[in-house]
């Protein structure tokens, strides 16, 4: 089941999406139902994955409001590994379009075991292929925008903790006219549901068309990445800090929550500090609240 989140376009619920949860296993063995963990398997050994969705084209049509001859969509599998809390690797397993007004798709790719570390994350998503040419005032009009998806976190062996996702896009293409289409890096995410999924609701895209810096950054630089680290946290944390709801549910969150990734970063940041005191020091002397994230603001991979 998906949280529920705010978009500023229509999205497709999960009703009108007939899903087929991911299978994973060996190349050439069986494969069985994706689970939390992947047992029996090495370095040595490749994987495949593969997940199905059944789609009435007309009822999709209906909900977002698009006329049927201009309604343009894909469905994408993307694949991303590496241990802690960033995916050292993002890629593209498979990429099918939606063309028919009831539609079976198959996602199906392989992954190189070598290049497998600790986690597996997989992602199933419905994106707009193309913008359509007359639509109702809430429609997608966006090419490339996420209309659904699903996600499954996977562990192979003794991987660590798990991470949000981290996405490498051209901004002049993704982001035109933005005022962020020439940063190095842009997070999104949904301010003020504390109760959300962390790694189906977050997303860091990485700049492609800064070359050097991309490189630096999927090549866990440590030197780039701690800003990295440091400018996702702070902004989670600035909001979640100066926030009442936040606090009043700060013992009740989930694990794998985005509260629940708040809450760890502020003991690390602020260990036996109060929320009166956190609250007062985000107020008052916001250089030392910023710098005391700064400070562990790091990758957790020898954690």
């Amino acid at each position: 089941m998906r949280d529920n989140m705010a978009f500023p376009f229509i999205t497709i619920p999960d009703e009108l999406v007939e899903f087929s949860p991911w299978m994973i296993g060996p190349v050439d063995e069986p494969l069985q139902p994706a689970n939390a963990i992947f047992e029996n398997w090495d370095y040595a050994r490749d994987i495949e994955v593969c997940c199905g969705l059944n789609l009435r084209i007309t009822d999709l049509s209906d909900h977002l409001q698009i006329p049927l001859h201009e309604l343009r969509l894909e469905v994408v599998g993307r694949a991303g590994t590496g241990k802690g809390r960033f995916p050292k690797t993002v890629f593209e397993i498979d990429r099918r379009d939606i063309n028919s007004a009831s539609a079976k798709i198959e996602i199906r790719g392989k992954v190189k075991g070598s290049i497998l570390s600790a986690r597996l994350n997989l992602e199933c998503a419905i994106i707009l292929a193309s913008a359509p040419g007359s639509c109702q005032p809430f429609s997608p009009m966006k090419p490339g925008s996420r209309l659904w998806s699903r996600h499954i976190d996977i562990l192979l062996e003794d991987g660590g903790d798990s991470r949000f996702p981290m996405e490498s896009v051209s901004f002049k293409s993704a982001f035109p006219g933005k005022p962020h289409q020439g940063a190095p890096w842009y997070f999104y995410w949904y301010h003020g549901n504390y109760h959300m999924d962390f790694a189906g609701s977050t997303r860091l895209y990485v700049n492609r068309d800064m070359a050097r810096m991309h490189e630096r950054i999927v090549e866990g630089d440590p030197f780039i990445l701690q800003p990295v680290v440091y400018d996702v946290m702070s902004q989670i944390l600035e909001v979640a800090a100066a926030d009442d709801l936040f606090w009043e549910n700060f013992s009740e969150y989930s694990e794998g929550s985005i509260g629940a990734q708040a809450v760890h970063w502020l003991g690390m940041a602020f260990p036996g500090k109060s929320h009166e005191s956190i609250k007062s020091l985000l107020k008052n002397d916001p250089g030392c609240f910023h710098s005391s994230i700064l400070s562990v603001a790091e990758m957790e991979d020898d954690q």
